[in-house]
């Protein structure tokens, strides 16, 4: 099915990754502790059966999975942690990266707008299956390093879908509405191959450099569409 981030990034990776044996060289990318081991650290899974009623009967679950209808079509997701507050409702998300990236994250005063149009979807997801939206999202840091900043939260108000559906993330030329529409190209029974799907990734930058060039599969995915891997 498809997912939330199906519309934040490149639609044709995903479509490459599900249509060919794709290989990683693990060495190329930051091994911190992930998936189920760092779950267990932070204690993930021992409340999966709690729910966060408007009532306030409960205050935490982790690991939530999430489905509903965003832009008329069916997004699936999975929400790391939900918790009340006072009077908000605080939907996190974890992100894991390396020390280096600590400080541009420190200097720039909080977590991406593509990050909170993540959390946001989420939101909107939540609402349509438990019938409360969540009132603030929030991202919290995992860091590769030691110390008293390892971890990093950062909150903000949730953003309206609308907002969300109309945002063009990494400076690209698509927004976040026309993502899922080319995305939905590469699920179900009609699937194309990922090599008709538009190559989205040339049109978003990080810096100086695109998306692209920092792509897993962007060798294989250039050589398609131009016989080249550059």
């Amino acid at each position: 099915a498809m997912s939330v981030t199906d519309g934040l990034g490149c639609p044709r990776l995903r479509a490459l990754e599900n249509q060919e044996p794709l290989y990683v060289n693990p060495m190329d990318y930051n091994a911190m502790l992930l998936g189920h081991a760092w779950d267990a650290v932070v204690g993930a899974g021992e409340v999966e059966d709690l729910i966060c009623k408007p009532d306030g009967s409960v205050l935490f679950r982790s690991k939530i999975p999430l489905h509903g209808t965003i832009a008329g079509l069916p997004i699936t997701g999975e929400l790391d942690n939900i918790r009340r507050l006072a009077d908000m409702l605080i939907l996190s998300d974890w992100k894991h990266s390396n020390n280096f990236r600590s400080k541009w994250i420190k200097q720039e005063g909080g977590p991406s707008a593509e990050y909170k149009v993540q959390t946001s979807i989420y939101a909107e997801l939540y609402e349509q299956m438990f019938g409360e939206r969540p009132t603030h999202g929030e991202v919290v840091y995992h860091f590769s390093g030691a110390g008293k900043e390892v971890l990093l939260p950062y909150q903000y108000p949730i953003i309206p879908i609308e907002e969300c559906l109309a945002f063009k993330p990494y400076n690209g030329q698509r927004t976040v509405g026309e993502l899922y529409q080319i995305a939905a190209m590469v699920y179900g029974d009609k699937a194309v191959d990922w090599r008709l799907v538009p190559l989205v990734g040339t049109e978003m930058s990080f810096g100086t450099k695109s998306y692209c060039d920092y792509c897993q599969a962007k060798d294989a995915c250039f050589s398609a569409e131009r016989g080249a891997p550059f």
